[in-house]
């Protein structure tokens, strides 16, 4: 009975030993800014304005103890990429809005649990001193955008939808569906997101989701919509992340952008024209195991511009 308990004792402390080697040297924080937002001239020059085309960014967040740092980070690299890309109008949704409540932990353990100070998002995404925050990542929130943004599209204008947050699993009788989290514990299923594209954007435009939580692909089998263009992070289950940013975000924008976000060096492939091509690149340079993927709902041969 000894030896078991002293077994016992030496495996807890094996284990601390690693998970505290692990998270000091591959989960440190670079801090604020993040890296991204250090770089001169990373996101110019910025591309000529593209009609007709908007984008939505949610930042689900969930509460101050789960808000990774590296959410905000993904929304900040995301919003000033597509920005330079060209971008014509770019709302936000982001935790608590432009509450000046603390929503956020300094850094996570591993990425995964959060410690340090209770901090407040900056409203500031791509450090021009202009605030961006449209308004709180809740879903009431999430339909008044939707519904905004529909009253104004043309037939032809393209909307673009980010998520970055927790995706958790739920049980609905025997089939198991993957759902965001929002703000303040609110939930998003799929079947609601298609629900409220197909009320609020008109038929004649595309738009396209691109979801980069946990069981993104789940969640985004939901959607029926035709013409959208849907693309996943991670399948079946998990996405990865370094404390800076999810893996896949952090690729896909160096995509879109043709130069690496964290040292601004020129990626051998160039500028992605689109986001299939941002995937396809992104796929190439993510080795974490999270197999992205990207599908339509409809006819995949007309996809407009910058999709």
């Amino acid at each position: 009975m000894q030896w078991r308990r002293r077994w016992i004792i030496k495996a807890f402390l094996a284990a601390a030993i690693i998970l505290l080697s692990a998270d000091y040297f591959f989960f440190q924080s670079s801090g604020y800014p993040p890296p991204h937002l250090r770089i001169r001239g990373l996101f110019s020059p910025a591309r000529d304005v593209m009609p007709g085309t908007l984008a939505l960014i949610i930042n689900g967040a969930l509460s101050p103890q789960k808000n990774h740092a590296r959410y905000w980070n993904n929304t900040s690299l995301v919003y000033a990429t597509f920005k330079a890309w060209g971008f014509e109008r770019i709302a936000v949704l982001q935790s608590d809005g432009i509450s000046p409540a603390p929503d956020r932990r300094e850094r996570s353990f591993m990425g995964m649990f959060g410690t340090g100070d209770l901090l407040d998002s900056p409203l500031d995404l791509d450090g021009d001193h202009i605030d961006d925050i449209t308004g709180d990542a809740t879903l009431v929130s999430l339909e008044r955008s939707l519904s905004d943004l529909g009253r104004i599209m043309k037939p032809g204008s393209r909307l673009a939808l980010y998520f970055t947050d927790h995706g958790q699993l739920r049980l609905d009788g025997w089939k198991i569906r993957g759902v965001a989290m929002l703000w303040n514990g609110g939930e998003l299923r799929g079947s609601e997101l298609d629900r409220l594209l197909q009320k609020y954007i008109p038929e004649s435009c595309w738009v396209a989701v691109i979801a980069t939580q946990c069981h993104a692909k789940l969640f985004l089998d939901e959607i029926t919509r035709p013409k959208t263009l849907l693309i996943a992070s991670g399948r079946p289950l998990w996405i990865w992340s370094t404390q800076d940013y999810s893996v896949f975000p952090y690729h896909f924008c160096g995509a879109i952008l043709g130069r690496d976000p964290a040292t601004g060096a020129a990626l051998p492939e160039g500028p992605s024209g689109n986001l299939r091509e941002a995937v396809r690149a992104a796929s190439a340079r993510d080795h974490a195991p999270e197999w992205p993927i990207a599908w339509t709902i409809g006819d995949g041969s007309s996809i407009p511009n910058p999709f």
